[in-house]
């Protein structure tokens, strides 16, 4: 399973180079790859063996085919420039690029035909944890917390964010209220949390920060350590 993941991953780098060097050239296409991947985030999904890294590579696939046949009318490439985000994400991302270039182009037939196609693997994907959870191995756990909601990666999201907060289910589940508080807070975030997609995290220019003060401490430009 891991040597399966690890050879997906690596065809999807390649297929969404693919994608960004039809729209961009070549300095472009090479810095929107190094940006994509791999962010740290993709490893992790990569070393679990979720389900987001096939849905990625199979949505970025499906653009770089769809946009051979409609040449350069598909523009996906000029809305995504390979910001550091998750590969879920990524393919999510694209397909919904494929229906705003039509939609930018006033063609809202073909808008409204790409709309229904995107929407298919997306739909698929939630009727199979549908099933999944009707299972008989799904609704007789093998120990009491095995289907707990704060347990993300065993549970479906609207579980899993129904909770105050997911690292401490004793607060119990959320009011509608708090929910809809909860979503502007996050709205109000997502500024920083795009230009952290397109760069690094906080943490990390903090980081960078840090270490460059330390430097300008010193005459020689680095630190030292100083062992007797």
């Amino acid at each position: 399973m891991r040597l399966s993941y690890f050879l997906i991953f690596t065809t999807y780098i390649f297929v969404a180079y693919a994608v960004l060097r039809r729209h961009l050239s070549l300095p472009w296409a090479l810095s929107g790859r190094r940006r994509r991947g791999p962010a740290p985030a993709d490893g992790v999904l990569s070393d679990l063996c979720f389900a987001e890294l096939p849905f990625a590579l199979a949505s970025t696939l499906f653009v770089l085919l769809a946009g051979r046949q409609t040449d350069r009318s598909f523009g996906g490439g000029r809305y995504l420039r390979g910001g550091r985000v998750p590969v879920a994400d990524h393919g999510i991302a694209l397909l919904a690029a494929w229906v705003l270039d039509a939609l930018l182009g006033r063609r809202f037939r073909t808008a409204a035909i790409r709309a229904v196609v995107a929407l298919v693997p997306i739909l698929g994907w939630h009727a199979y944890v549908v099933h999944v959870e009707r299972s008989p191995d799904y609704v007789r756990p093998a120990y009491a917390y095995q289907r707990a909601d704060y347990l993300f990666y065993n549970v479906n999201y609207a579980r899993n964010l129904s909770l105050r907060d997911p690292f401490k289910p004793e607060r119990g589940r959320a009011s509608v209220l708090e929910i809809a508080q909860r979503s502007l807070v996050n709205l109000a975030h997502m500024p920083r949390s795009l230009g952290e997609a397109l760069t690094a995290t906080a943490r990390s220019w903090e980081r960078i920060r840090t270490s460059r003060s330390s430097d300008e401490s010193f005459p020689g430009g680095s630190s030292c350590i100083c062992r007797s």
